[in-house]
Formats: C-alpha cells, structure tokens, sequence
C-alpha cells in the first residue's frame, strides 16, 4: 500500500513538472497537444467544442480571466454569432474575425428622377459577402455589422443629394450623399454616402432614395457601392 501511495504521489508530481498533456499522442509538443487519428479523413467528432452562450455574462470576467474565449450563438445587441474573447485591456468582449467580407457594385449610366425616386447598385462586381443577394430593388444583407458606402457620378450642370434605406426608411445613421457637375469638369465636387448599419433579424434589405435634386444622368460605370462587413 505505501509503495502505491508513493508511486501515485511520484506519478503526478511528474505531471505537474513536465506541464505537457497529450490526447491520442504520447508525445505532446506543446502544453496541450491533440492529434486526430487521420487527417486526411476526419471524423465528424475530431474538433474542439468552445463553449457556448446565447448571451454573455451579467458580471463582466476580472483580469484573470482576460482572453477567454466563447461562441456567442444569438445575435445579442450589435454582436452577431461567432468567437468573441475577452479584452480586459478594454474591458469588453471582442469578436475574433479573420478577413472582412466585400462587396463591390456599380449602377449603369442611367437617369434618375427627382427627390422620391428609389434606386439600387445592381451591378455586383465582386462579393465574399456570403448569404447576399437582390430581392427585386432591394439588396438583402445577412446579420452582421457593415460599413456602406457609395459615389453617384453625374453628367453636367446637375446637382443631387441620396441616401441609404434600411427596410425602406432611411437610416439614421446615414450621412447623406451629394453630387455637383460643372460643364468643364466633371464632379468638381462630390460628397460619398456613408453609413454603419448593424442589421439584428435573419436579413436586411437596403436600396437608397434620391432626397434632394430634380433628377440627374449618371456617367456609366463611374458610380460604385461598396460594403464591408466589419462583423
């Protein structure tokens, strides 16, 4: 009995020295090593579940636990689903993201109409923005939070100001954008819309809204959209 009591206390203290664990290797290469039985062909089961939570705790984590990491399940405010660890620098939760997704679009050489006149960037040059597509006029983004922005060209001797819609109302958080033409330069002056829009339900449809003007031609495929999704 004392001789299995010494070889158990023996057996831990050199666990506790050596400070490597291994799952299905003997021979770990780091603090935690966990190999599967055949990288070429994985099974369903071979991967690390992180835990999960629906929303993130009442009680905000101490510096002990800074760099925790969870797998937010739910939209919860202007979090979407994915890895969020936790900064106790900034004493906030923050979302893990590898690449930011894009969206490119221009709008044809077309006329618009006056202050009222809906219109969309139909033309999608490039998109990594998985889940978006066009519902009729409107372009149907999936959660998540993006940066908008778009530039409207004009023909000459023409002045005209727009905005982004959200669902068919104009966003709030939109600054608006403003076109001006002169006969011997071309958009001597030019103001970008630009917008943050964090889009909660399963999607959101966005088109903009001519808000001030009588009407103006575009120059063709000088006018863009471009989104970025920061989360």
């Amino acid at each position: 009995m004392k001789f299995l009591i010494l070889a158990t206390v023996m057996s831990c203290a050199s666990l506790i020295s050596y400070g490597q664990v291994g799952i299905n290797t003997q021979l770990p290469q780091a603090l935690l090593d966990i190999e599967v039985s055949d990288p070429s062909a994985p099974d369903a089961t071979d991967g690390i579940l992180i835990p999960r939570v629906s929303a993130f705790p009442a009680v905000d984590p101490d510096a002990s636990q800074d760099g925790m990491l969870v797998y937010l399940t739910t939209t919860t405010g202007n979090s979407t689903p994915g890895f969020y660890y936790w900064n106790g620098a900034i004493t906030q939760w923050c979302k893990l993201m590898t690449e930011n997704a894009m969206m490119m679009c221009s709008i044809a050489g077309i006329g618009l109409g006056a202050s009222g006149t809906i219109f969309n960037f139909d033309n999608i040059r490039f998109s990594s923005i998985q889940g978006a597509n066009f519902v009729g006029n409107e372009l149907m983004l999936p959660p998540g939070v993006y940066e908008i922005e778009s530039d409207l060209r004009l023909n000459p001797n023409v002045a005209i100001e727009w905005n982004m819609r959200l669902n068919g109302t104009i966003y709030p958080g939109s600054i608006p954008g403003s076109s001006v033409s002169a006969v011997a330069l071309l958009n001597t002056s030019t103001n970008p819309q630009r917008a943050i829009v964090t889009i909660t339900s399963t999607s959101g449809g966005i088109d903009f809204e001519v808000t001030n003007g009588l009407g103006a031609s575009l120059i063709s495929d000088c006018s863009y959209l471009k989104i970025t999704k920061l989360q």
